[in-house]
């Protein structure tokens, strides 16, 4: 733990350039499931996260209150598999390969051939090809934060590729190892793949010849999931961290995912998943703005908007005693039993952090909100018309997160039939949160963006509000 405030902005700098992240470590506090009362980063805020990420975890602050750790699944021997789909279908034989293995950016999967595309929306993101010889995987049991259990692997050359989740906060990574023989590709294989004799948090969930889907839950707040393929001297591994642990994943496509896998990496066709539209309840990628559409990007010296990724989940709240302190506090704006919250996050992009000589204040953030409904259209209603009375309100005061004694006035800036915006200026400080809230059939939209320094007009809200209600489906 950095000693004092010169060390922690040298830790923060360290972490940046060693994880190559958009987003400096300090940011990672925003993400998790948190109830936010003051939305200005700060370093003093952030050095459990610099902590946290140099054990290679991602910090989710308040989750594990929200969200209890899962329950260990019964260990299932890797000849029988689990669920409904795998017992439904007899797998074809992975060694019976026709054609060469598929190579370079080709071998990987495929965002649609990932598990539950249509759920996830996976998005693939940048391939890395040939990053070396050999390496280790973090604790091929669980996930250990202290890296003690390490798997180390034995392949001539690698390739990577990242894909991160439209729909939650789900992140995953295929990693295709290359050997120089069938027989040590094959000598890997066995030490990677599920052991449940080993590994009692491994339940595995599908099964191939030559390749294996499991689940491991012994992670805490966040439940691994994890496939791996054998084919001839190389061996494709694909694992995530399922972060949405308000609803249990389902497994009823892993069978699937795992053939589509194998048959991606041995050059055979790909049969992709026959479910093409998102389920019920999960929102599209157009339901939300692209971070150009976000007003006061450079705000607080930044240089544009940068998404932190993926759709927080979180049920809504009670309705907050004083909503004027609210404003910030995530889905505690618009509150009604039985509705969930998605959220996206996003944070300024300053060239030097701290923004401003003297403070530890390091960049401006956004959040999007959106809650769906399943009571429809009148009981949105209804949860707008509640959030909507803190437009009738001047002020409040309060203390935020650190115990300072905030004073918070409020100015109104566009009201419609449909949406309202406010502006609401903190001090001291000062600083400003502009808050814009829509509402669409039985979809309500609200957004915050908070900064020390900036455009503090209101000119342009009333655009914003009817973008963000476009947007919506």
């Amino acid at each position: 733990m950095p000693e004092n405030f010169a060390s922690l902005l040298e830790a923060l700098n360290d972490q940046g350039r060693a994880l190559a992240k958009p987003a400096p470590a300090a940011a990672i506090e925003t993400r998790g499931r948190s109830r936010r009362r003051k939305h200005r980063f700060t370093a003093a805020g952030s050095a459990v996260a610099v902590c946290a990420l140099a054990a290679g975890v991602a910090l989710s602050a308040g989750g594990a209150a929200r969200h209890p750790a899962p329950t260990m699944p019964v260990p299932t021997p890797p000849s029988a598999p689990t669920s409904a789909s795998a017992s439904a279908s007899a797998p074809a034989s992975h060694t019976a390969t026709t054609t060469a293995n598929r190579t370079g950016v080709a071998a990987f999967l495929q965002s649609s051939e990932l598990p539950q595309p249509a759920l996830f929306q996976w998005n693939a993101g940048e391939a890395h090809l040939g990053t070396g010889a050999g390496g280790t995987l973090p604790a091929t049991c669980g996930f250990d934060p202290t890296l003690k259990n390490m798997q180390k692997v034995h392949s001539q050359q690698q390739d990577e590729r990242d894909y991160t989740s439209v729909a939650d906060e789900s992140s995953s990574t295929e990693t295709i190892y290359h050997y120089g023989s069938a027989a040590a590709a094959r000598a890997d294989y066995d030490l990677l793949k599920p052991n449940p004799a080993t590994c009692s948090s491994a339940h595995v969930t599908a099964t191939i010849t030559d390749g294996a889907a499991w689940q491991d839950a012994a992670s805490g707040t966040t439940s691994l999931h994890k496939m791996i393929v054998l084919s001839g001297s190389d061996i494709a591994y694909w694992f995530y961290d399922y972060e949405n642990s308000a609803k249990p994943y389902d497994t009823s496509d892993d069978q699937a995912a795992l053939q589509r896998m194998a048959d991606r990496l041995g050059g055979r066709a790909v049969v992709p998943d026959p479910v093409a539209a998102p389920p019920a309840g999960t929102l599209p990628a157009s339901a939300w703005l692209d971070p150009s559409q976000i007003p006061f990007g450079t705000a607080d010296r930044s240089h544009g908007w940068v998404p932190f990724g993926g759709q927080q989940e979180a049920p809504s709240g009670q309705k907050p005693a004083n909503l004027c302190a609210a404003i910030q506090d995530g889905e505690d704006l618009v509150t009604q039993d039985g509705a969930d919250v998605l959220t996206r996050s996003y944070h300024g992009s300053p060239s030097t952090t701290p923004v401003y000589p003297g403070s530890n204040y390091l960049y401006s953030g956004a959040d999007e909100h959106i809650v769906s409904f399943p009571g429809g259209a009148g009981q949105a209603q209804a949860a707008f018309a509640s959030a909507r009375v803190v437009t009738m309100l001047h002020g409040c005061q309060f203390k935020d997160g650190s115990g300072e004694q905030t004073r918070r006035t409020i100015t109104v800036g566009a009201e419609t039939d449909t949406g309202f915006s406010l502006l609401a200026t903190d001090t001291p400080g000062p600083s400003y949160e502009h808050l814009y809230c829509v509402i669409k059939g039985s979809h309500v939209a609200w957004m915050v963006i908070g900064f020390e320094q900036g455009d503090t007009s209101t000119g342009g809200d009333a655009a914003i509000l009817a973008t963000m209600a476009a947007r919506l489906p």
